[in-house]
């Protein structure tokens, strides 16, 4: 089975002359979103006898998504103008709703991972948005905020078959690489032309990368006799540096941050305020959770022998190495006023 998707283009743009930003929504390539799923067939392998002494295993299928990069304005007027364009189509509530359903749904999958068995080689590349934070409409001083590009691969390994008999199944682990680059914020100012012209940077492009290790099928491989022997395997053994990050703070950069503050979000209240208000339900969708009552001290006696016996099993573990924090404040463009390192 083999299902595809992909959205050629998106755009929005604001019709009013008094603006110097009239692309409230632009893309840089030719595709934002390219999605493919491949799902083998059981018969697959049989039919094309691929070698099983390779180190590849066997997968279920692959996916593949590209997102491309999306520059979006961002100003406190234009929520506010959608939000009340939305009252009349938007049952209150229903956001509310759709959010915790969504979470609930989150809970649940994150729950299946324990269990599940499938195998399938990812190739993610998002380019996440770049988010232009202007001070006023038609003022040419913004902040612009690249959110960075994630990519995600992966490839499955068998566990040496010389520390147990042939007859167990082999644990397989997903070797997973995630690489999260160019988050970056820096001051610019936008032409009458329409061109953004970059000034300086405030915070120097961030890299992180992690080194994710998950066992495939781990609830039913932690049931097997083999695993018993095998007390190092873990549902996730996670590795993650982050690069030295370097902020560059000058008094100009300083002037335009507090200017698109004040001129842009600092609007009386912040639209997360207005929102609440508005998609918060008239009337009551569910009775108030009751308050928990004062547990009994006979019941907790219990669970202290019951749990007593159990044996705690490690899981997961996360090493996370940080490079350091260079934080550079400077009088004016030419000068460096004062230098704090924090390794």
């Amino acid at each position: 089975m083999i299902f595809r998707f992909h959205l050629s283009g998106i755009s929005i743009d604001d019709l009013s002359d008094m603006t110097l930003y009239p692309k409230i929504l632009a893309v840089d390539e030719e595709k934002v979103i390219d999605f493919k799923y491949v799902r083998h067939s059981p018969k697959l392998y049989r039919q094309t006898g691929i070698d099983e002494q390779k180190d590849d295993v066997k997968s279920d299928g692959s996916l593949k998504l590209h997102v491309g990069r999306v520059h979006m304005v961002v100003m406190y007027k234009m929520g506010i103008d959608i939000q009340h364009f939305l009252e009349p189509f938007v049952k209150p509530g229903i956001i509310i709703g759709l959010f915790h359903l969504a979470k609930h749904k989150l809970i649940e999958k994150i729950s299946l991972v324990k269990s599940c068995s499938t195998k399938l080689h990812l190739s993610l590349n998002i380019h996440a948005p770049t988010l232009l934070l202007p001070q006023k409409l038609a003022s040419p001083n913004l902040i612009i905020l690249n959110l960075g590009d994630l990519s995600v691969e992966n490839f499955f390994k068998e566990i040496s078959k010389a520390s147990a008999s042939d007859s167990c199944q082999m644990p397989v682990i997903d070797n997973i690489l995630v690489r999260f680059e160019a988050l970056q914020v820096c001051r610019a100012l936008m032409t009458l032309a329409g061109s953004l012209e970059l000034q300086e940077p405030i915070i120097e492009p961030i890299n992180i990368q992690f080194d994710i290790k998950r066992t495939v099928g781990y609830r039913g491989i932690v049931t097997n006799q083999y695993i018993s022997a095998c007390s190092q395997l873990l549902l996730y053994q996670v590795v993650g540096n982050i690069n030295n990050i370097q902020i560059n703070l000058g008094q100009r950069d300083l002037a335009t941050l507090l200017s698109v503050w004040s001129d842009n979000f600092n609007d009386a209240r912040f639209i997360a305020d207005d929102m609440t208000v508005f998609w918060r339900p008239t009337s009551p969708l569910e009775p108030p959770t009751p308050s928990m009552l004062p547990e009994d001290p006979s019941v907790r006696k219990l669970q202290a022998f019951f749990s007593q016996n159990e044996q705690v099993r490690k899981e997961a573990t996360v090493r996370l190495t940080f490079d350091g924090l260079q934080l550079i404040l400077f009088n004016d463009m030419d000068e460096v006023g004062n230098t704090i390192q924090l390794q």
